[in-house]
């Protein structure tokens, strides 16, 4: 779009749909993890695994809501 020089805000409007769109597949793949990998996760009797678990959902939601 910018190398057929459009309109600034149509290609605004465009990066900012493929934005919503990744948005939303990460928040899928997100509950989809913490549905199948999480519950055996947090269930584990390994105090360890289930912090280092959280730790990296924090981490891996912090840089996805930036």
């Amino acid at each position: 779009m910018i190398e057929e020089q459009k309109y600034c805000l149509d290609i605004a409007q465009q990066i900012n749909a493929a934005i919503g769109l990744l948005k939303q597949a990460n928040s899928y793949i997100m509950e989809s993890h913490m549905l199948s990998c999480g519950v055996e996760k947090l269930k584990s009797k390994d105090r360890g695994e289930r912090l280092e678990f959280v730790k990296r959902m924090m981490q891996t939601f912090s840089i996805t809501n930036r």
